[in-house]
């Protein structure tokens, strides 16, 4: 009798503190909530710790609100989240901006996350599922404390925006079995080095604005390449591209420090602006599988390029008509001159700009039908150059973090870039296209 008793009073003080005090969070000490048909969860508030038990799939509605969660009144609490083994699916923005949530344990019958699952939270460490089969987008986008991440190869593709924005990212194992890196699927983390598996088949503009890496290799199995593949990689010295396809638009734009490139038999085409503003350019190798190189294909960057290549090519037509270029037949003088100089370029231009600051876009406007281009940057004091489409730059100073600059109307479909230096900072480039 007593035992009951004092249950009801434990209830009874429950209820009226709720309603005394509506505005307060009451934590349970016993009880599970459910979120699917047979998942429930559970919070304990002394440990930070929300755990979630049982079989399948948590509820999923569709929805990317992260206030339709049972548990998102305890968001500013929870600090680690245990998913038990036989949990199938982590629901749509399930955690999304948890930013205190600095630990997640994910069981090996996990096989989907859905989008914006752990968006903006204080994960320090993911380790994937080794069954995992998808990602959805944006699912660890922004997550700033994040540091390294294994991409089991049983995830075929890496979705778009996944990692983007994680920048102290800086160890990125991708595993053989990943097919697809999508876009921005690692935007702007901080990754120096990349090993991008034979099995991929297919990268979209997955390393862009990665400000810290160093080289890069595209393994022959690539058959697909989409623009800006490493758009705006500031640090970046050289890049080897074994793939089996064309190198389109934008894919090293605004790479200012880039100085080295090879491309191995099977690149057919260098599309335009695909070296666009890289004007530390000084070498590349171009075999005779290029049979087509874009007049515009190295628009605003180098003037001082030696192509090395054969005879009655691609490249050696290009360089006869731009006096900025030189040809090195190395039918004529060997393999080893290229490689000499491929050498010479890498070593005599290690990368100084990494103590210089780094500066961003808080806003930016750049719209179908608008007739200037607005702006906000972390800065003041920094010269902004905008480029419509084919027509000469317009510039502009930065003054008290702002920038404005009159541009004919925008229309669907035409290219924008923007580059922004300044003393003392890394030069920042970013290219839109008007949709």
């Amino acid at each position: 009798m007593k035992k009951w008793l004092r249950s009801m009073v434990f209830v009874f003080v429950l209820v009226l503190s709720a309603m005394l005090f509506p505005g307060k969070e009451v934590f349970a000490d016993d009880g599970w909530g459910t979120w699917g048909d047979n998942v429930k969860w559970h919070f304990y508030e002394s440990k930070g710790l929300l755990q979630i038990e049982g079989e399948g799939a948590m509820l999923d509605k569709g929805q990317y609100d992260e206030r339709l969660m049972p548990w998102y009144s305890y968001r500013k609490n929870v600090k680690k989240v245990v998913i038990g083994k036989g949990i199938t699916h982590v629901c749509n923005a399930a955690f999304s901006g948890y930013s205190d949530l600095s630990s997640v344990s994910l069981p090996d019958t996990v096989t989907s996350i859905g989008r914006l699952s752990f968006y903006k939270t204080g994960l320090k460490k993911v380790v994937l599922p080794d069954k995992l089969v998808s990602v959805d987008y944006n699912s660890f986008a922004y997550c700033e404390s994040l540091q390294s991440v294994v991409i089991p190869g049983t995830l075929k593709t890496v979705a778009g925006g996944s990692f983007q924005g994680c920048k102290n990212l800086s160890s990125i194992k991708i595993n053989e079995g990943v097919e697809v890196l999508e876009w921005g699927c690692f935007k702007g983390t901080g990754i120096k080095v990349v090993d991008i598996p034979a099995s991929v088949t297919t990268i979209s503009s997955a390393f862009e604005q990665c400000d810290k890496l160093d080289h890069i290799t595209i393994p022959k199995t690539v058959t697909k390449l989409t623009g800006d593949l490493c758009f705006g990689c500031d640090l970046l010295r050289y890049a080897i591209v074994e793939a089996q396809c064309g190198i389109p638009e934008g894919t090293f734009g605004g790479c200012s420090n880039l100085v080295a490139v090879k491309l191995g038999e099977g690149v057919t085409s260098i599309d335009y602006f695909s070296f666009w503003d890289d004007k530390k350019l000084a070498v590349m190798f171009v075999p005779a599988s290029v049979t087509k190189i874009n007049d515009s294909a190295f628009y605003g960057g180098t003037q001082n390029l030696t192509l090395y290549g054969y005879t009655d090519t691609a490249a050696y037509n290009y360089a006869g008509m731009n006096q900025f270029v030189k040809f090195v037949d190395v039918s004529a003088q060997g393999m080893s001159t290229w490689e000499k100089a491929w050498n010479k370029a890498i070593k005599e231009n290690a990368v100084s700009e990494g103590a210089k600051k780094t500066m961003t876009f808080t806003s930016l406007s750049v719209k179908k039908g608008a007739t200037k281009i607005t702006g906000k940057l972390s800065v003041s004091g920094a010269t902004v150059k905008v480029q419509v489409g084919n027509a000469k730059y317009k510039k502009a100073a930065v003054k008290k973090n702002t920038f404005s600059i009159k541009t004919p109307k925008l229309k669907k479909g035409t290219i924008v870039r923007i580059r922004v230096t300044k003393n003392g900072y890394k030069t920042l480039s970013k290219l839109v296209k008007i949709k």
